[in-house]
């Protein structure tokens, strides 16, 4: 899977959504398991539209529901598991455990996820 093809399809997927009333600020893709799987990918979001919904399975689940209806069968398989976040200054924080909620004793990642604005 082309990262890039797949930023800008999630992209799409989430430009397309607003209408729905999803807005996501920021994304990011880290690679799964610390990279021990080929393109396989966390993909962190940023989503201030979802502040509101206390359970973190439903944020997730909003936006598989979105990705699903928007991606590819090659898309949705690169995609291991999505992190919602209410803002993204949370979301920055995160991308140094690539996405992961560890506690401090968690090596940072070597690589450091590139962010991208939903436009």
């Amino acid at each position: 899977m082309d990262k890039k093809s797949l930023v800008k399809s999630i992209n799409d997927v989430f430009n397309a959504e607003r209408v729905n009333g999803l807005h996501i600020d920021q994304f990011g893709l880290a690679p799964a398991y610390r990279g021990l799987s080929s393109n396989s990918f966390t993909l962190g979001v940023s989503a201030p539209s979802l502040v509101n919904e206390e359970s973190s399975s439903r944020k997730t689940r909003i936006i598989f529901d979105a990705l699903y209806k928007g991606l590819n069968d090659a898309e949705k398989m690169a995609i291991d598991r999505v992190r919602v976040y209410n803002n993204i200054d949370e979301l920055k924080a995160s991308s140094f455990y690539d996405f992961e909620s560890f506690d401090s004793s968690y090596i940072e990642c070597d690589f450091i996820p590139d962010l991208h604005s939903v436009a």
